[in-house]
């Protein structure tokens, strides 16, 4: 999806931070129809945030409605990238870090809480 322009990327920077007081808020653009810039993008929040996510969350999408006989097949392709390649590649980068970070010290917290050896309860990483 075509990435906002700067002033609204700050725009929207200031908007969140002014609402979340206290929680640490960054927004990074990218183009998501094109696998490099997705490689970037996961590149610039590991800057950002060395020890990882807590969430993942796609919110980008379009919708193009034609009838099936002449759709545009660059669209097609453009959609796919979007709703589907994107949000895959965004996951496989960002698992590995959110298993390490997340998800192990949920895990931990519930085995403790249900006295549940760790070893039993914790996350597979193959």
């Amino acid at each position: 999806m075509p990435s906002n322009s700067e002033e609204e990327s700050r725009a929207n920077d200031q908007e969140a931070r002014s609402m979340h007081e206290g929680v640490r808020i960054s927004f990074v653009s990218a183009d998501f129809t094109r696998e490099d810039e997705i490689s970037n993008l996961c590149a610039d929040i590991i800057k950002l945030y060395p020890e990882g996510i807590d969430i993942l969350v796609n919110n980008a999408g379009f919708n193009s409605v034609h009838a099936v006989e002449s759709y545009p097949v660059a669209t097609w392709h453009k959609m796919m990238a979007v709703h589907l390649t994107a949000p895959f590649l965004l996951s496989k980068f960002f698992v590995p870090y959110m298993k390490k970070k997340v998800f192990k010290d949920q895990i931990e917290a519930i085995a403790r809480e249900n006295n549940v050896p760790f070893e039993q309860a914790r996350v597979r990483d193959d």
